[in-house]
Parts: structure tokens; sequence; C-alpha cells
């Protein structure tokens, strides 16, 4: 998002309904699709204020609502009673309030939509908000090692005891450890509950680092402006640092602050970095959080007390009482924008929350998207970078290796003699390879037969651990055929490569290192992936084979070699945005290397070796690039230079979603914003339904929206088209 203009504002506003203790008339947001609010009376005796969850029946239903300001009374149909508030200390500052409704008109989204996005499960059910104890625990001493304990209830006394600090309820649970594990160990006197934790006078646990003259630049920017900060600063430049001393100074003055991560696998390290570094409450804030957890994170932010908490993009919502700073760590990434629901993009929400809060923000990366390059270059971000590594460490070098299109290998020999000549010096390798699987293809080789998805235009994966076809789109299943279902023909045979498939080539090639993997299959289980990253730490010869989960934010300083494969792809895509996220990509991994005591490189294997992008990214680095490449944008009148929309329409039936479109397009005939038109999504059918979208393109926001809004209105006014599923997407980030 770029900042400037506005768009219509929402007819609802907040306001105070006063203080009386009589029959109230409030206005309530119900968290529902409902685009609207409702007017309810209040005979609860107490007064109710904007900002207050209550329970309010709707139909035949009791859900939560948010009291917005006065309601209405009607004479057509008798008010409903409220039933009561769900929490006496629950309640929404009113610059959050303002948040939900300048989302739901940026994103043109309905309000209860927009509130039922903001609030986690448990008070959606209308639950009462309880605040955990956070408990400090010990290890006992004089164990008795009769004792049985699981294998994971070791590893949590284990980690306890290693421990330099004593180890909170809240520190555990961060780790990725249950309560039933430390239930056990208590049951079984192996350790013992001290007292809730006091609140130190120390703000301090351990003294800050040195700064180098690039960061003491940047600390002194951002402590004597306000921002918002774009810190660009290259991979191992000591942007992290820079962070915990801003928030050190926000600490001070005793505001709370948000870390905001595009992955909970980012999260376990930064909050290990922040209980070191500070006597304050740290928590974590994510879908993997339990309910309870989020409901004590919840009010706690809320309450006045200073305190860290560490998210994703959905902690943006929470109700901060003082917040200080905000932090957006890798803030090109795009699991910050939600694809589905609200269509929201949590980097631009926390821009607007620094505004109305004020407090400081800072967006750091090593590779920052066009649309913040684009805002500083505006003046509407300060830019600060830090060029050059911490302790004088060198950038890691590249090299192209052209693939042989003859070899049957996983990877070409020219690589593998790279990474054994590595390992045999004492390094750690890092394989990148955005592919999950053993391989992309399942096919016949006697005809044209190849394993499809019955509910998606994709083929599907073979996966070996278990063995089955996958589709990566729907996760639909299927059994590996022992013949071709086509001709009959046993003579099937897989293409392409996947991480499952390189994992068991590599660990064959060097069998005398261990072989880690790193996706979505290997790290469902609770704190695997913390266990894997956790083996590299002794620094001894090992593989590391993973997908963009281990591209960027980890510190791992044995890494000396960075292999990226299967990238070609990028470099002929069809969306605009796919130079500028590859060179991301790319830079980013090769980033992990040259951290510790060798120095870093990067190969990149491919077919095109002579691509102008992979020479530019072997001869200069990103900033250059991406002058480039905001450039073009600039001379096509493209994001960010320029601004965009998008419409998806979907539905089982084919026929039913070209007349819904083609009806739509019918009034775009005449517009002022440039449309491209209906037209089916990249993947065309997806879980069964078939995906159609119209692009829009404009040089002015107020126009783009004001188009979309109209769009709006007709869709209300359709009739015969209730199975059809539609979409607003404002700033998309891809092109399905």
């Amino acid at each position: 998002m770029q900042s400037s203009e506005t768009v219509n504002k929402h007819p609802i506003s907040p306001t105070d309904p006063g203080s009386g203790v009589g029959v109230q008339i409030v206005d309530v947001l119900v968290a529902t699709k409902f685009g609207k609010s409702l007017s309810y009376l209040n005979k609860t005796g107490q007064a109710l204020v904007p900002g207050e969850l209550v329970r309010v029946p709707l139909g035949k239903q009791v859900i939560t609502g948010i009291i917005i300001g006065e309601g209405t009374d009607s004479r057509e149909f008798k008010l409903k009673d409220v039933q009561g508030r769900i929490s006496d200390t629950c309640k929404l500052p009113a610059e959050l309030l303002e948040l939900i409704f300048w989302t739901a008109r940026y994103y043109h989204a309905p309000l209860g939509q927009v509130l039922s996005t903001a609030l986690p499960k448990s008070l959606l059910d209308g639950k009462p908000a309880k605040t955990q104890t956070n408990t400090s625990w010990e290890a006992c001493e004089n164990i008795d090692h009769q004792i049985k304990s699981t294998p994971k209830q070791q590893q949590l006394l284990d980690w306890m005891t290693n421990r330099e600090v004593v180890s909170t309820t809240q520190d555990i649970l961060a780790a990725g450890f249950g309560r039933h594990l430390l239930k056990a160990l208590r049951d079984k006197g192996l350790v013992r509950a001290l007292t809730e934790v006091p609140l130190s006078n120390e703000l301090m646990a351990q003294t800050a680092l040195t700064p180098g003259p690039e960061q003491s630049r940047a600390l002194n920017s951002i402590q004597s402006h306000d921002g918002p900060f774009l810190l660009q600063g290259v991979t191992g430049s000591g942007k992290t640092e820079v962070y915990l001393q801003a928030a050190q100074q926000v600490l001070e003055e005793g505001k709370q602050i948000l870390f905001l991560v595009p992955e909970i696998g980012l999260i376990a390290q930064m909050l290990e970095r922040l209980n070191a570094r500070f006597n304050i409450p740290v928590l974590g804030y994510h879908s993997a959080t339990s309910e309870s957890g989020k409901v004590s994170c919840w009010n706690q932010s809320a309450g006045n007390r200073s305190i860290v908490v560490v998210g994703t993009r959905s902690s943006v919502f929470l109700p901060f009482s003082k917040l200080g700073l905000i932090v957006i760590d890798e803030e090109q990434d795009l699991s910050y924008k939600q694809f589905e629901g609200v269509r929201y993009n949590a980097r631009d929400l926390a821009l607007i929350r620094a505004k109305n809060t004020g407090a400081k923000l800072i967006l750091g990366s090593a590779t920052p998207s066009l649309e913040s390059l684009y805002n500083s270059e505006r003046g509407q971000y300060q830019l600060l970078k830090l060029n050059e590594r911490v302790a004088n460490k060198s950038m890691p070098s590249w090299q192209l290796v052209q693939t042989s299109p003859h070899s049957a290998a996983p990877v070409s020999s020219q690589v593998l003699r790279h990474i054994g000549n590595e390992l045999s010096q004492g390094g750690q390798v890092l394989i990148f390879l955005n592919r999950r699987g053993y391989a992309p293809k399942l096919a016949c080789t006697n005809c044209a037969w190849s394993a499809m998805c019955q509910a998606c235009d994709s083929q599907m994966c073979i996966h070996q651990q278990p063995i089955a076809l996958v589709c990566h789109r729907c996760d639909g299943r299927l059994t590996v055929p022992k013949s071709c279902p086509c001709c009959g023909s046993e003579r099937l045979e897989t293409r392409g490569v996947g991480t499952q498939q390189l994992e068991l080539f590599l660990g064959d090639s060097f069998p005398q290192v261990p072989c880690l993997r790193i996706d979505r299959d290997s790290t469902q289980r609770k704190n695997a992936l913390t266990e894997k990253l956790d083996q590299l730490k002794s620094g001894t010869p090992a593989l590391l084979i993973g997908t963009q989960m281990i591209t960027k934010g980890h510190h791992l300083p044995g890494i000396s070699l960075v292999v990226a494969l299967g990238t070609d792809s990028a470099l002929f895509s069809h969306d605009f945005r796919a130079i500028e996220h590859l060179s991301q990509t790319l830079t980013q991994v090769a980033g992990r290397s040259g951290r510790g005591e060798r120095a870093g490189k990067i190969l990149v294997e491919t077919s095109q070796p002579d691509h102008p992008l992979l020479e530019q990214l072997c001869s200069e680095n990103y900033e250059k690039i991406s002058q480039k490449l905001l450039a073009t944008r600039k001379q096509y009148n493209l994001p960010p230079a320029g601004y965009s929309a998008a419409l998806h329409a979907n539905s089982i039936d084919l026929r039913a979603v070209n007349q819904f479109m083609s009806t739509l397009e019918q009034s775009l005939k005449n517009s002022v914003v440039q449309h491209i038109g209906p037209m089916p999504s990249i993947i065309e059918r997806k879980a069964g339904r078939y995906r159609y979208q119209i692009r829009f393109f404009a040089k002015n926001r107020s126009e783009l929206h004001a188009v979309i809004a109209k769009l709006e209105d007709q869709i209300a006014q359709l009739k015969g088209f209730s199975k059809i599923r539609w979409a607003i997407d404002i700033d998309p980030l891809t092109m399905d």
C-alpha cells in the first residue's frame, strides 16, 4: 500500500453513548460477514461504552459483538437485549476500533468479518478472558535417576537444566514444549514451581552490544525522528541488534512493543533474543498458539504493563494500551498478506496503527519490497542503510552452474564436487529447493498419461513419506498406481526433483554427515523445526535441505555454502513481480552463508546461465537490481507507481461463473480504470471450483476504489448468482 490518497469513509464511526445506567440503546457490530451494525437494548444496569465486547442474540444464535456507539430506536421491530459483557477487563481501544473501520473501508470487506478476523476464537465464542499466570520453574536437585521419563520429557528437563536463567511458563511454551510435559515432570518430582515471576527492577537482563558505526547512525535517527523507518541492511549486518536497542529506549519509557515476523518458524529465535536481553514479559502470538495463550496475550497487551509481543500478521490486531514501537522484520515477505477472507496486508495495517498511536515503526529487510523503496524515494519513509556485515565479514560470492540436460541426477556433478569440498573442509551446506515431496510428476513412458488431481487443474506430486500422490493445491491424496490407468503399462516414472528425493540422494552421496530436511512435511510435529536447526549449532559438517522456510531470518553461522536449485521457472513467469521475488529469494538464501568463520558462497544451478538477471545478481547487488525494476514499474504505471485490485469469483458451475463475470464486465466498458479479463486464474480449477478473475490497474487510487465500490453495488443487485463465491483483493501481490 502507498499512502496519501483516501477512500470514502464508512458511515459508521464510534461515538460515546454516555454513562447512564438506565435502559440504553447501543450500536453493536456483530462478528459475522454481515456488513452493518445493529441496535440493541442494554438493560444490564451498567453503561456500555465503545470497545466493549458483548454477547447479543442474532436470529436463533447468540454471538459476539462490539459496542461502537449509540444505537437508534426502531418503530418497525422490537429491539433485542444485550445479554451481557464477555469480560469486565477486555475492551478495544479507540484506535483499534478505528483500525477495524479503516480495514473494512480500504479492503472493501464487511465490518463484521474484519472484527471476526481481529478477535481470538475464544472471545468470538464468548468465553471469559483470563490472563494466565507466569510461574517460574526450576529443575530439582538430587534427582532420582531411576525415575523414567519419556524422550520429550527428558528433552524439556535438559533444556531447563542447561538454561542460564530461570524458566517461566511462557518461556517453556514459547520454546515449543506443552503444559502436559511440564505437569508430568512436576508430578514425578523432577521440576518444581517457584512463585509467580516478580517484576524486576532492572529492565536489562543482558548488556547491549556495542553498535558499529552504521548501527549507531541508524539508532540515532530512530531516536531523534518520528519515522516510519525503512532499515535496509545487507544479510548479517546486525539489523536485529538495531531492533533490540531501539526497543530498549521504548521499554525504558514504560511502553509496549510489537515485533512482526512473517512465519511461525522465525518466532522462537526472536523470543530467545528478547528474553535474553530484557526482564519483561515476552509473548508469542500466532496461529499455533493455544486459545488460552491467545486470550492471555490479548489481556496482557490491553493492560498497563510493558510487554513485548512477537507475532505473525494477526497480532497487528492486539489491543495494546500504550504501543510505542512496531518492528516489521523481513517486511518484503508475502506472508504478511492474507490471501483468504479479509485480504489485508499486516505491513500496511501496522503503518496505519503506528500513525494512529504515535508509535514508531521500523520496517527491516536486506531486500525491501519495491513498495517500501518507492515510499522511501517519495519521502514517506526515512531510509536507513547498513551496507556492511558485522565484524567486517565479507558478503557471499556468486557462481552460476549450468545444468546438464542429459543427467538424471538431482544435482550436477560439478555441484556435488563443491558440496564434497566444503564438507571435507569442515563447512555446512544449505541446499535450497522450493519443491516439497519426492517428485512433481508421475508419468507413463508408453503413452501421454500423467497423474492429475481429480479436483484441480494441476499435476499430483509423488511423496515417499508416506508414499502417495498428493495435490499441493487442495491436499487431495491418491494411492500410487502400479500401472498406467490409461494404457495399462507398468512403465511409470517420476519426473523432476523434490526435497524428499534430494534428501535421499545427498544422504547416499555423503553418508558420513547428517542430512537434515526442512519443509512443511518434515516440520509438522511441534518443535521439529527448532530441533533440526539446533543440530547445526555444533558447527560440525552437515547438509541442510529446505524450501523457502529457510531462506530468511535464520542465523546459521556454520553455513559456508548455499546451493540454489529449481529457480529457472521464475525467469519466465507471467507475473510481473516474479523477477523481484526471485531476486529477493536468492539474495536472502545466499545471506545464510558466511556468517561464521568461513567465507560464504552461493551456487545457482540453472539452464539459463546467460540470463541478464542472474548475471546481474552475480555482478551487482539487490539495491541496483531493485532500482532498475522500479524504473520499469514507473514506466508502465505498475505498482507501486500505480494501483491495482482484483475481483475473484469461483463456482462448481463453469457456465455460472462465466456468466457472472461477463455480466460484470459489461459495466466496465466505459470505466476510467483499465481492466484485464474476465480470464481464468492461473490454476483454473481448484478443489472442484472454477476460478475466474478481473484485474484492475489505475493511476489514481480514488478512481480505483470508486470503480470497486460501484462493482460491489452491482453484485448486490444481481439475481440468480447466490452460489457464486466472490472476493475483492486490494493491492494483490500475486497474479493467481
